[in-house]
């Protein structure tokens, strides 16, 4: 079942619930500012598991976050999961109501639950390791503990990117353990190293693939884990022996290269082992991304040319429809000459049949009357209304004859009848019955003509007795 509605998609409330938006070639036609309201609007309208189908010639634009590419070419995106939405202005003023938690019917269940909410809470604080939960674009959306020693701001625009806000130490483990852990999609891990004011903090970062139940949106969660206090006081332990056996090899002016010069190699060599590694996973992307546009540039190529040969053709329809033009104007010049002609016939054949001082009928093939002169009229009480009825109708003036079979009989046999007969006036006529021919010889029915012959009769009679006499 259909239901056909009129909706003004920026100004009437939206539907919602709906597994697809078809919205084809409408935003073309709108401001960059209605494209994004009309767009947040139907993102509240779908489903988690919903999807969006524009035009060919249309995007979400900046509202990457909200929907998610599915078919390039056709233009499908699927319904991406915001963590917070604002509540959207509708009409004059009328916001849609954001959706809140049912209440719980029981007081007490209601307690409790906060209550070990609240515990959870405070234990993951206090003993959890601080970390940041990123969609599948890298972006935050979401910050746990305090994560002030991780991440910083950098300079510039803002954004919102973890590989952006982390610190410039940890980019290039950070960049590896998010590709690996989205590769194989599942959890990966890495050693990093963080210097602050010249002293050297080890830590792991951990990288969980985290899906959401409902909307099976696909998230991460990132954490960064501290070393242990043991881990840390070896680190100074070593630092120290390394910094006195150092001091012992200044004193006895000893070539050898210290322990600590050759930890500082390896850590170099590790370094340089990790640069080398995301540089070869960046080759990867960028080869894979140039790709990508070449795919987009044979995309868009073809579609110039589908362009360029649907505009020579929207030509050639073009010059079609002027030579269509003409001949129609050409045509209707021709038509407005024949009705000038056919008035001008029928005022002709009105007149004759008006003039003419016998009876005449005009029957087609199914013997039904289609015309009849004023005499006919006159002597027969014809009426207007008469037209399309039986020529038996005439059976009740002509006496002793069956006027519809002797129209049928010169029909069938394409000969012409002649007869005297006497009418219910109490005078005779001379019948004549002749089949209707058009101009290419079509016979379309039968003319019956009564010639009136009662004085001519009475003069030759008279002629006959005088004759006799004499």
């Amino acid at each position: 079942m259909v239901v056909f509605s009129a909706q003004n998609v920026t100004r009437d409330a939206p539907f919602s619930r709906l597994d697809l938006v078809s919205c084809r070639n409408l935003l073309i036609y709108l401001r960059p500012t209605m494209q994004k309201r009309v767009l947040r609007i139907l993102h509240y309208s779908l489903l988690p598991t919903g999807y969006l189908m524009l035009g060919t010639s249309e995007t979400v634009g900046d509202l990457t976050d909200y929907f998610a590419l599915v078919d390039r070419k056709n233009k499908i995106y699927s319904r991406r999961h915001v963590a917070e939405t604002a509540a959207l202005d509708v009409g004059l003023g009328v916001k849609v109501p954001e959706p809140t938690q049912p209440v719980p019917s029981s007081t007490g269940h209601r307690g409790s639950a906060t209550l070990a909410s609240l515990a959870e809470r405070k234990i993951l604080e206090l003993y959890g390791p601080p970390g940041v939960l990123v969609n599948d674009d890298f972006d935050v959306v979401h910050i746990r503990g305090r994560t002030r020693g991780y991440l910083e701001p950098m300079p510039g625009a803002p954004s919102f990117n973890i590989l952006r806000l982390a610190r410039p130490d940890l980019h290039v483990e950070l960049r590896r353990v998010l590709q690996e852990a989205r590769s194989k999609n599942g959890r990966a891990s890495v050693d990093a190293r963080l210097t602050d004011e010249g002293t050297i903090r080890p830590i792991t970062i951990e990288v969980i693939p985290v899906v959401e139940p409902e909307t099976k949106v696909r998230c991460f969660m990132v954490l960064f884990h501290e070393a242990k206090n043991e881990a840390k006081n070896e680190a100074k332990n070593e630092e120290r022996e390394a910094q006195s056996a150092h001091e012992a090899r200044e004193a006895a002016s000893a070539p050898a290269p210290s322990e600590t010069e050759d930890g500082r190699m390896q850590e170099l060599e590790g370094e340089l082992i990790m640069t080398k590694e995301y540089l070869q996973s960046a080759i990867e992307e960028l080869e894979s991304s140039n790709e990508e546009l070449k795919s987009s540039n044979e995309e868009l190529q073809s579609s110039n040319e589908e362009l360029q040969s649907t505009n020579e053709e929207l030509e050639t329809s073009k010059e079609e429809l002027q030579s269509s033009n003409e001949e129609l104007t050409t045509v209707n010049d021709e038509l407005h000459s024949r009705m000038g002609e056919l008035q001008l016939i029928n005022d002709d054949l009105h007149n004759i049949l008006s003039g003419m001082g016998s009876a005449m009928v005009i029957v087609g093939l199914d013997l039904r009357i289609r015309r009849f002169t004023q005499v006919a009229e006159t002597l027969m009480n014809l009426l207007p209304g008469d037209v399309g009825r039986t020529v038996s109708l005439l059976n009740a003036f002509i006496v002793g004859e069956r006027i519809e079979k002797l129209a049928a009989q010169a029909i069938d046999k394409l000969v012409p009848i002649e007869k005297r007969i006497a009418c219910a006036n109490q005078r005779w006529y001379q019948l004549h019955i002749t089949p209707y021919k058009t101009l290419d010889h079509a016979i379309k029915g039968a003319v019956i003509v009564l010639i009136d012959i009662e004085d001519t009769r009475r003069l030759a009679e008279r002629t006959e007795e005088d004759r006799r006499r004499s």
